[in-house]
C-alpha cells in the first residue's frame, strides 16, 4: 500500500475528529459522511455537464466565486486562509447547501458553517505536496469513510 495513502488517510481522520471528546466516533463519522456527500453531490453534478467532479469541483466552485487565493492557501504548503459561512453557500449555491441541510437535519446557516470550518483544514490534509492528486484523494475519502463506519 501507497505510504503517502496511509499518511493521508490516518491524518484526515484524526483532523476530522480533532477537538472531539466523548462523542469522538459519531462526530468523525458524520463529518466523514459530510466529506463523503459533498464530493458526491459534486462529481454528480459535475458529472452531467462534463466538468471535473468529486473535490476538483468543489474547489472550482470556489474559485469562480473569486476565491482563488483562498483555495490557493488550502492546497499550498503555507497558512489556510478561512472562509465564511457565506462564503461557503455563495460556492456550494442555496439549492446545494439545503439539500446537505435537509440531508443532516441541520438549517442551511449551520451547515454552511460547518463546512467553512471544515474545509480548509480537511483540502490541506488532502493536498500535502500542494498539489491536488484527484485519484490519491478519492482513495483517501473511500478509506476514510470505510473507517467512519466501522467506528459508527
Amino acid at each position: 500500500m501507497n505510504p503517502l495513502f496511509q499518511t493521508l488517510a490516518t491524518t484526515v481522520l484524526s483532523s476530522l475528529t480533532q477537538g472531539q471528546s466523548s462523542g469522538a466516533s459519531a462526530n468523525s463519522n458524520q463529518s466523514a459522511q459530510l466529506v463523503s456527500a459533498v464530493v458526491s453531490m459534486f462529481s454528480q453534478s459535475n458529472s452531467a455537464q462534463g466538468a471535473a467532479g468529486g473535490l476538483q469541483g468543489m474547489l472550482a466552485k470556489f474559485q469562480e466565486s473569486g476565491l482563488d487565493d483562498v483555495v490557493a492557501s488550502w492546497i499550498g504548503t503555507g497558512a489556510n486562509k478561512q472562509v465564511s459561512a457565506d462564503q461557503v453557500q455563495n460556492a456550494f449555491g442555496a439549492e446545494q447547501i439545503g439539500q446537505l441541510a435537509q440531508q443532516f437535519g441541520m438549517d442551511k446557516n449551520s451547515m454552511a458553517g460547518q463546512l467553512a470550518s471544515m474545509l480548509p483544514n480537511l483540502i490541506n490534509q488532502l493536498t500535502p505536496e500542494g498539489k491536488v492528486d484527484g485519484d490519491l484523494i478519492n482513495q483517501v475519502l473511500g478509506a476514510v469513510m470505510g473507517a467512519a463506519k466501522k467506528a459508527a
